[in-house]
């Protein structure tokens, strides 16, 4: 079986499981662009008893069952819970409020992305250029047992009757109201993260202001856009008296150094060197991918520019 027979026999499967208690349910097999272009298929449904359509993406259940992992039974049985969870989520979703900025503007927030790579998912969506990147926005949406989001299109916007001059500061005043950014050592975050860590002692003559520090948000997802807020950049750059390093771990956090770890040409090309090597060696996930630069922030004049 190959891939298109697999999704047509998931799509056919499913169906007649879920229309057994949704006879208006319907299904289509199409292929959605997410972050850095990577296009995934999904199975979209459609419903009268529901507000909104979920999609379960398919991709990974075909790699599964091609290496005999699961058998169609079971790709059938397991997407329907899919969609099950997902129908009952949607019930929380007040679609009606999207479409209404003043419902809608407090949950709106900035985000960051490889602007080469995010090309396609960008192009119906209103953005702006920072360095070799791409600022966008999404809205916030709350869900049961967590949070999604919904990328702020051209058409949603003007369909708000706002540009993006109106957006953008919300976006960014949202964003530090209710996800401020997070700073740690390198450090202090493996600590909280690796228990084995916890137990391990620095150097007593370490300065905190020359160790590697990390630069997320509270929540630690989608965190690495405050490296493009430079009221941010202007404090840390205080509290380590330092021009600064910025290294794209991941479009969650970046990684902050003061500018005296890449003074001269060879460590600067070293440093490159490093965060190339971490982006492809199956580290970083493809969608999580932000960038290969290295950047520096100029604290005198306040501004980001590509380093190497």
């Amino acid at each position: 079986m190959n891939k298109n027979e697999f999704f047509e026999a998931v799509k056919d499967g499913v169906l007649e499981n879920l229309k057994k208690t949704d006879d208006t349910l319907e299904a289509t097999i199409s292929k959605v662009t997410k972050l850095n272009n990577i296009v995934y298929t999904g199975l979209s449904f459609k419903s009268q008893t529901t507000r909104v359509a979920p999609v379960v993406y398919l991709d990974e259940f075909f790699a599964r069952f091609s290496d005999d992992d699961l058998s169609l039974n079971d790709v059938i049985v397991q997407v329907s819970e899919i969609y099950k969870t997902h129908s009952a989520d949607s019930q929380d979703i007040d679609v009606g409020c999207i479409t209404d900025y003043n419902a809608i503007k407090d949950k709106i927030v900035p985000a960051i992305c490889n602007a080469e790579r995010c090309t396609d998912y960008l192009k119906d969506a209103p953005h702006e250029q920072f360095c070799n990147l791409a600022i966008y926005f999404r809205i916030i949406v709350d869900i049961r047992d967590g949070e999604g989001s919904v990328l702020v299109s051209n058409q949603l916007m003007n369909s708000w009757n706002v540009g993006l001059d109106d957006i953008k500061p919300q976006a960014w005043e949202n964003l530090k109201r209710d996800n401020p950014p997070s700073f740690k050592t390198m450090y202090d975050v493996l600590k909280e993260s690796v228990p084995a860590f916890a137990d391990v002692a620095l150097p007593e003559e370490t300065d905190d202001s020359c160790c590697m520090h990390v630069l997320t948000n509270h929540s630690k997802t989608a965190g690495a856009v405050y490296m493009a807020d430079t009221s941010v950049l202007e404090g840390i750059a205080g509290e380590m008296d330092s021009d600064l390093i910025i290294l794209p771990s991941s479009r969650h956090e970046v990684i902050v150094l003061p500018i005296a770890m890449a003074e001269t040409p060879d460590k600067l090309a070293d440093i490159k060197s490093m965060v190339t090597e971490i982006n492809h060696n199956g580290t970083v996930s493809d969608e999580d991918f932000l960038g290969d630069s290295v950047y520096v922030y100029h604290r005198e004049a306040g501004t980001v520019e590509i380093a190497a």
